[in-house]
């Protein structure tokens, strides 16, 4: 979170790694605090299930990548493009 906050970047991927707790703990810091607040998150984890893409997306992560990553780079482009700054 420390990172986030001092290199304020555009977009990111909290380390949702299968969805873990971890990284919806940190996005949901993220999105308390003014600076990090407009950071565009999109999750790629290593496997999805339902319950953990609706915590994604509750918690306030832009879109939910799954593998296989085909497209990922449009998708990414996209959410970018709504992101003020």
């Amino acid at each position: 979170m420390a990172a986030v906050q001092q290199d304020r970047p555009r977009s990111g991927d909290p380390g949702c790694d299968d969805a873990g707790p971890f990284g919806f703990d940190v996005l949901r810091a993220a999105r308390q605090e003014t600076a990090t607040a407009a950071v565009a998150v999109i999750l790629l984890p290593a496997k999805s299930r339902a319950a953990e893409i609706d915590t994604g997306f509750a918690t306030g992560a832009q879109d939910y990548v799954v593998k296989p990553f085909s497209g990922v780079l449009h998708r990414v482009q996209g959410v970018l493009a709504r992101v003020p700054g």
